[in-house]
């Protein structure tokens, strides 16, 4: 069975996914799915992210630095990774969420990573043909992922159906795609 077999077979279609956003981790690039995903979930008193935390974190699925893909919750499942937007509808309970150890700053993502993203937005748009994808940072004022999600997934060759061409606050218009930030390194 290969690979794109396994991840259909294995992953339950959740009928609520409307939209895929991508993310960063903003932190340490050697960071683990587990203390992240244990970080989202703790309250705020306790060392977390929100003032009651989350009991599903933010992610679905977490790439550490290496290229590993961790899944951390269903895709049924309900993580805080974008709130309610203002815009079109985009919320945690019609969302699908994918983030990456660091990327505090625009370009710090490892090719291992940036191949990885590629893959599960092309194993999740096959799992759910009319997913339209995003960054975080159209939708909100954050360098969340530090690329330009269009760029990158016109890039890999999503079609144009399938990719959120809005950027309401022009960050994601600032930035480049993660394989172009590969490029100017030189790798």
């Amino acid at each position: 069975m290969s690979e794109e077999d396994l991840f259909l077979h294995l992953h339950k279609p959740a009928k609520r996914i409307k939209f895929g956003v991508l993310h960063t981790g903003a932190g340490n690039p050697k960071a683990t799915a587990r203390w992240v995903y244990e970080y989202l979930r703790k309250p705020l008193a306790q060392g977390g992210r929100w003032e009651d935390g989350s009991p599903n974190g933010g992610y679905h699925v977490f790439v550490e630095l290496d290229g590993t893909a961790v899944f951390l919750v269903e895709d049924e499942l309900v993580t805080y990774g974008v709130g309610t937007t203002p815009f079109d509808g985009i919320k945690n309970g019609n969302t699908l969420h994918i983030s990456y150890a660091g990327g505090l700053n625009a370009g710090i993502i490892s090719r291992a990573q940036v191949e990885r993203t590629e893959k599960l937005v092309k194993q999740y748009t096959a799992l759910y043909p009319e997913i339209e994808w995003l960054g975080h940072n159209q939708v909100s004022r954050k360098l969340c992922p530090s690329y330009s999600a269009p760029k990158f997934l016109r890039e890999i060759g999503i079609q144009e159906k399938n990719i959120y061409d809005k950027d309401h606050y022009g960050i994601a218009a600032t930035l480049k795609s993660p394989y172009e930030y590969l490029r100017i390194k030189g790798e």
